[in-house]
């Protein structure tokens, strides 16, 4: 069978123009097209709205039956398929502390729209091999203000409403329309080098602008792509991040030259970038800070005055994260130049009563921001200060755990108690206002040493009757706290301290098997494998026809 496509460079003046308006066309379709799933997604919401309508109205009229009867075999199919479809390939990390999760929704999506942007980038071509190569790149040129859309972060992203997401939930759809990107521009290089090489034109790719140019591109972009993968991010976090921001600044500039045709999506781009950066500004802050070491563990305590303009934003901050980056002030007079391409995210463990201040977290690792807020931990005298942006994460739109579910465990690894132990004091504190049963909200956190939960003596202190704490260092110092109180005493006082490693498979189903039929949140954070058992173990139970509204967020242990 004969390659369809054929090289022809003798186009009538008339031909190029029209070949143009169709390469044009096409790549306004799948722009456009990126509004799609916008529009879907609403579709769906509005069927759910009406059905949840009629089934109230039909539920109204008849005699209510027991919880039990009303989850059918039907009904549980029905959960374990919608869990089964949420299971992970391991293709990647997971979260924004760089171990993201891609699901299978995730990959569905990601092949449905790869198809969908080839059929828009062969069909019409006809056998015009210039043609197919042109298209393969004003198609993927158009999917890069969509892509930068799904990489924003603040809270002013148009995607945060639009499609009321967080983007921790949106960052793995980025990762996927990246890889499908950079696919079709390596067609379009590839097809461009095969042409001008059987043409006999390749001295032009280094002697004329516009294939030189195209030339830099690929290559920024291939670069771009090699250090996004797993092993890189997982080998030096510093790598991706750094070369993400300096490619991603320099592709734009290096595009809009080498093809005039597709300007438009980058000055979309540009706009969103200029949007993003201002914004950002709007939910940041630069704050004296207080460091300090906590003892006999590499954690770090940072307390930060939140100042007057921003305290409305961290009123309901429970489970949120912010961004934190050292500024010029705080750097070092020499080697900090680095320093201005960091922001971490840290799970904000705390924020006083009055929203004055937060209480940041920290495991101090070999990274430059753990090393210089380290360093800053010896100006004892001195109130360093830090920039903190945000506050972040999908949290907001977690449901009422004490009024819509009939029991809560929540697990924790390491700091990822900044995470649990917050929502923990929250549905406690909600379930005691309703009149309810506290002993139906459990948390279970691992720690490597007692020391780690110094930081949350006072609050653990006050809940200890529902946490345990499971110490996994066999060899455990006596660590105390404000007061003369000892850490492993505090879950004593009517809670749970044990040693050794979480049996997260006995935790859960001892949650599952104290009431038949009822409906169960679980939320986990911690290292990926605690995660990976949380889910595992829930999941037998969601195949028993379970109940189960479900939760995980990245972190690192």
């Amino acid at each position: 069978m004969d390659w369809p496509w054929h090289i022809n460079t003798d186009l009538s003046s008339e031909q190029k123009a029209l070949r143009r308006q169709t390469l044009d066309r096409y790549g306004l379709y799948a722009h456009l097209s990126s509004f799609l799933p916008i529009a879907l997604y609403w579709l769906y919401v509005l069927t759910i709205w009406v059905f949840g309508a009629r089934q109230t109205r039909g539920e109204y009229a008849a005699v209510p039956g027991s919880p039990h009867v009303k989850r059918g075999a039907g009904t549980a199919a029905g959960r374990a398929a919608r869990w089964w479809r949420g299971w992970v390939f391991r293709v990647g990390g997971r979260g924004w502390a760089g171990q993201e999760q891609e699901r299978v929704v995730h990959k569905m999506v990601g092949l449905a729209w790869a198809v969908w942007l080839g059929v828009l980038s062969v069909h019409g071509t006809g056998d015009d091999y210039l043609h197919l190569t042109k298209r393969f790149g004003t198609v993927a040129a158009s999917q890069l203000p969509i892509l930068y859309l799904l990489m924003m972060k603040n809270r002013y992203s148009p995607l945060r409403y639009l499609l009321r997401s967080s983007h921790e939930e949106l960052n793995p759809y980025h990762r996927i329309l990246g890889r499908i990107i950079v696919a079709l521009f390596s067609l379009h290089a590839g097809f461009y080098l095969n042409f001008f090489i059987r043409a006999n034109l390749v001295k032009k790719l280094f002697t004329r602008p516009v294939p030189s140019l195209g030339l830099v591109a690929i290559i920024l972009m291939l670069t771009l792509y090699i250090t996004s993968i797993n092993t890189i991010r997982t080998y030096s976090y510093r790598i991706f991040y750094v070369t993400h921001f300096s490619i991603s600044l320099l592709l734009a500039p290096v595009l809009f030259f080498h093809a005039s045709p597709v300007r438009l999506y980058l000055i979309e781009t540009l706009a969103l970038v200029l949007f993003n950066t201002l914004t950002r500004r709007l939910t940041s802050f630069l704050a004296p800070s207080t460091i300090t070491t906590l003892p006999s563990t590499t954690l770090l305590k940072l307390t930060i005055p939140i100042p007057p303009s921003h305290r409305t934003l961290y009123a309901n901050a429970q489970a949120q994260h912010v961004y934190l980056s050292i500024p010029p002030p705080s750097q070092p007079t020499s080697g900090g130049a680095i320093l201005n391409l960091c922001s971490n995210p840290y799970t904000i463990a705390s924020v006083a009563a009055d929203t004055t201040s937060l209480t940041l977290i920290a495991r101090s690792l070999a990274g430059p921001t753990s090393a210089r807020l380290l360093e800053l931990t010896e100006l004892w005298k001195a109130r360093p200060p830090l920039r903190i942006e945000g506050p972040y994460g999908g949290s907001t739109r977690f449901p009422d755990f004490a009024s819509e579910f009939d029991r809560v465990l929540l697990v924790a690894g390491g700091v990822g108690g900044t995470f649990v132990l917050p929502l923990y004091q929250r549905v406690r504190a909600d379930m005691e206002r309703r009149g309810g049963n506290t002993e139906r909200v459990v948390m279970v956190w691992s720690v490597r040493s007692a020391a780690e939960v110094e930081w949350a003596a006072e609050a653990v202190g006050e809940v200890a009757s529902g946490v345990e704490i499971v110490v996994t260092r066999e060899e455990e110092e006596e660590v105390v706290v404000d007061g003369g109180v000892e850490m492993l005493d505090l879950a004593e006082e009517g809670g749970r301290r044990k040693r050794g490693r979480v049996d997260v498979g006995g935790v859960v189903d001892g949650v599952f098997r104290k009431g038949e039929g009822e409906k169960v949140a679980v939320l986990v954070c911690g290292p990926g494998g605690m995660a990976r058992e949380v889910r595992a173990a829930v999941g037998r139970w969601v195949n028993k026809g379970r109940d189960v509204w479900f939760h995980e967020e990245g972190f690192g242990f």
